[in-house]
């Protein structure tokens, strides 16, 4: 398990307030039904097969029944611009 989901899975389980998921339009959120582990597995095979295509995988947050994350295009544009490296 890497250091940032375990601090995930640390903060979820004492109840503090999960990170913000994207709120373009264009977001897709992925709801996974099932625990954190195999929910961890998936977001993390998904994030690696689509970092070329840049788009923006969340970090995990425990919704009800299981954990859930957004995938978003218009986050890493937004992210360009704030940094002063222009649009994609």
């Amino acid at each position: 398990m890497s250091e940032d989901n375990g601090a995930e899975l640390k903060r979820a389980a004492d109840g503090e307030s999960a990170p913000e998921m994207c709120r373009h339009p264009s977001h897709r959120t992925v709801r996974l039904f099932c625990s954190y582990g195999p929910a961890s597995v998936v977001r993390l095979s998904l994030e690696d097969r689509i970092s070329a295509t840049r788009i923006v995988v969340s970090p995990l947050r425990r919704i009800e029944g299981g954990w859930s994350f957004t995938m978003c295009g218009e986050c890493l544009v937004e992210d360009g611009e704030a940094n002063g490296n222009g649009s994609a």
